[in-house]
């Protein structure tokens, strides 16, 4: 790992690069239980692999997010801030610990402020933006739990002009070195400092925001610290538990991403990835009487996979989303532009699906501090000799972060519920797909390309599940607790 020790800006250089791309599948953790007499004449699955075996008797909480947690409020204070308070009031009401294990399931929290206002035509497209950025920024604080090695170094360096081109400029008699350099090399040394600049990490449009005199430095003492952090982790199973949006009147947006592991949920991905049935007995509702498919504004307020439990047991609900920035009148056009996104809205829907049955995470963070007297020799403007000697403090801080998710799974099946559209009240049309993947799928695409298969058994009916009466729900779609 590199490690950056010399900067000569006071700017905070924060840059984040999120990338993904296909990679091999993850091992996820599994418990497994025993089950019942009556649960094990159910459980052939299609190969003989291992799966982890978990019974529940009972279904709560199945349905259970309040609208009101998904609607922008009007505040005083940043959205950052609210939607910060959003997350640790819907913590508490549940009873969740952030970072702590409890009853086998662990919580972290993300967030991420919306690049762009609420009135740009793009906004939607910032706003799926900021949903991942929080949700990479959750999985970055898993990982940091899981793994991470942190290298850290101290260092005080005294800087003189030792440069190769210093005997250049030999001082003229009855004049200072700098004094020589002002006066005769100013052109060539502009450019040779500018080179020096750069490679001490200044940008472009810092370098040239320094007047000349800046660029002369005669020392600088600088006590800088530079920690880098790595982080990774490897799992199948994590699932956004629940997504919040904080705006305030200017039209400024924060979003925060509330995402749940348990070793369940990994033995639910990891049976899924396998194609095979996973060995849950608990049931609950059709899934389409869980999702309010019909309308538009709610979906909208949705991010990321859910794992949920319906008529057949768990089930992968995503939500893809995407908008059209087409503010024209020509019909063509704005069709052209809706049917873009909502391509791109469903290459989302199923990147999500990847991403819980096996996600492979690293993140990188470089955070250099510390602090600098700079000193240079202002250019007298009516004599052009050498004037004032300055001295200028500089606080150096810069954060430069790197997270990559990448997942790589080979869906069957995968059934698209509903693509939706909704036209916000600043204008903007938002689009969206909402895909479900289950066993079912699985195996109906099977048949397709396959043809029945002799040992294939049929779909268990609710009926020969536990009661149904053991089941609350209250049409949302948020993932039970009790369930993983």
């Amino acid at each position: 790992m590199k490690i950056a020790l010399n900067v000569l800006s006071a700017s905070v250089l924060l840059a984040m690069s999120v990338s993904f791309a296909s990679n091999s599948a993850a091992q996820p953790q599994t418990v497994v239980t025993t089950p019942t007499a009556a649960a094990s004449a159910q459980t052939q699955v299609a190969s003989a692999a291992p799966v982890a075996v978990v019974t529940v008797e009972t279904v709560k909480d199945i349905n259970q997010i309040p609208v009101a947690d998904q609607q922008p409020t009007v505040k005083k204070q940043r959205p950052s801030h609210a939607v910060r308070e959003k997350i640790t009031a819907y913590v508490k009401s549940k009873g969740i610990v952030i970072a702590t294990n409890q009853d086998g399931k662990t919580f972290y929290d993300g967030y991420a402020t919306v690049k762009i206002n609420r009135a740009s035509p793009d906004y939607g497209k910032a706003l799926a933006m900021a949903y991942q950025e929080a949700y990479m920024a959750a999985l970055a604080k898993f990982a940091e739990q899981l793994e991470q090695t942190v290298a850290d170094r101290l260092e005080r360096d005294l800087f003189t002009d030792s440069s190769t081109n210093a005997r250049e400029f030999a001082a003229e008699p009855g004049q200072s070195k700098i004094q020589t350099l002002i006066d005769k090399g100013l052109e060539l040394a502009g450019a040779k400092l500018d080179d020096a600049l750069r490679k001490l990490g200044t940008t472009e449009a810092q370098i040239k925001s320094l007047s000349p005199a800046e660029k002369k430095t005669l020392y600088k003492n600088s006590i800088l610290q530079t920690t880098v952090q790595h982080a990774s982790l490897a799992l199948g199973g994590i699932n956004i538990q629940q997504n919040f949006i904080e705006s305030d009147e200017k039209g400024n947006a924060a979003v925060g991403v509330l995402i749940a592991y348990s070793p369940k949920m990994a033995s639910v991905a990891e049976s899924l990835a396998r194609g095979e049935k996973p060995l849950i007995r608990a049931v609950g509702q059709p899934l389409e009487e869980l999702l309010p498919l019909n309308e538009p504004e709610k979906l909208a307020q949705n991010f990321g996979p859910r794992l949920l439990i319906d008529s057949y047991g768990p089930v992968i609900v995503s939500f893809g989303l995407w908008s059209s920035s087409y503010t024209g009148t020509d019909d063509v056009l704005a069709d052209q532009y809706e049917q873009a996104a909502l391509r791109q809205a469903n290459a989302d829907a199923n990147a999500q699906i990847a991403r819980f049955l096996s996600v492979s995470f690293t993140t990188d963070s470089e955070a250099t501090r510390g602090a600098s007297a700079e000193r240079y020799v202002e250019k007298d403007k009516q004599t052009g000799r050498a004037g004032a000697d300055i001295a200028k403090n500089i606080i150096t801080d810069r954060l430069s972060e790197q997270s990559v998710a990448q997942a790589n799974a080979r869906l069957s099946g995968v059934e698209t519920l509903k693509e939706w559209t909704w036209q916000m009240p600043e204008g903007q049309l938002l689009v969206g797909v909402v895909k479900a993947y289950r066993f079912a799928g699985i195996e109906n695409a099977r048949k397709i390309l396959e043809g029945p298969q002799e040992e294939s058994q049929p779909e268990p009916q609710p009926q020969d599940q536990n009661p149904v009466g053991a089941i609350s729900s209250q049409g949302s779609v948020e993932s039970s607790l009790d369930v993983f």
